[in-house]
């Protein structure tokens, strides 16, 4: 039996961060940002990308108990381009009661970027925002790392 040759996978990470140390989020849908970073210089064909996010700790001030409300993702785009939806948070996801707090860290995406971070370009420039960010009730922070993680597996 002869050896057959597999590919060879790589995968590397790239992170930004947001510049500020909290973010209110409250009953009224809005979008938070549009923060720029620019890819570093690479070179191979990336077959999958997934935008992670990392989060320090989520606080809820509210009266009562407090979650996201609705659908919301994380969104992409090259600059000057237009956005696609890069990770999704799930309705009622940080469900906490009155003062609580939840330390949090990495959370994982699941949706393909790979044809954005292609059209990005090695070296290239993007935007990404929070996309109709709102809460159940007023004064859900999120507090200390907000940062989104490219992660991005080449062939």
């Amino acid at each position: 039996m002869g050896y057959v040759a597999r590919p060879t996978y790589r995968q590397i990470e790239w992170g930004t961060d947001l510049g500020e140390d909290s973010i209110t989020l409250t009953t009224i849908a809005g979008d938070i940002g549009d923060f720029s970073g620019v890819l570093p210089t690479y070179s191979g064909n990336i077959i999958l990308a997934y935008m992670d996010i990392l989060i320090g700790q989520v606080q809820n001030s509210s009266a009562g108990a407090n979650a996201l409300d609705g659908a919301q993702y994380m969104r992409i785009k090259k600059s000057g381009g237009t956005y696609v939806n890069a990770f999704k948070f799930g309705d009622g996801q940080f469900t906490m009661s009155t003062g609580d707090k939840m330390e949090c860290g990495r959370l994982y995406g699941n949706i393909n970027i790979a044809t954005t971070i292609n059209t990005i370009g090695s070296g290239g420039s993007y935007n990404w925002q929070w996309h109709n960010a709102k809460s159940l009730a007023n004064n859900i922070y999120i507090k200390g790392a907000f940062h989104p993680i490219l992660r991005v597996i080449f062939q």
